[in-house]
């Protein structure tokens, strides 16, 4: 029986240039997660951390793979397409978005798939916000 999974969090962090020109860069958050989470998904803790990288290009757009690592187990995904990053009324802050198919999964999340969709800043201090809504299927 496949199980439907669905989840929304905000994560916060920060991202780091892997390279001279910023073009691939480095980001790492974290979020608490909402109380009402599986159990069997969030494992000891209501806490998950994000590690990815992101490839830039000269026009905005982006790709991206990373790694969600809940107590119960990880997803990994890649950008769908490109993502991305563009100016806002702020001129400190950045706003972009990106779509994600998740690859794969461990623990409670193996043979995981599905989609993220997320929603994102980061301001000139590199500090990363995040909102990410997802919809996953477990076997």
């Amino acid at each position: 029986m496949t199980r439907e999974i669905r989840f929304q969090i905000e994560l916060a962090g920060k991202t780091s240039p892997e390279d001279a020109m910023g073009e691939r860069m480095n980001i790492e958050t974290s979020a608490v997660l909402p109380p009402d989470f599986d159990p069997a998904l969030a494992g000891s803790g209501l806490h998950v951390t994000c590690e990815a990288a992101v490839d830039n290009d000269e026009y905005g757009g982006f790709s991206e793979t990373g790694t969600l690592s809940f107590g119960g187990g990880t997803l990994s995904y890649e950008s769908v397409r490109e993502g991305y990053l563009g100016e806002t009324p702020d001129p400190k802050t950045q706003l972009g978005h990106v779509v994600f198919q998740v690859t794969g999964g461990t623990g409670g999340f193996a043979g995981a798939s599905g989609f993220i969709v997320s929603a994102f800043t980061v301001n000139e201090d590199a500090q990363v916000r995040e909102s990410q809504s997802a919809v996953l299927f477990l076997p």
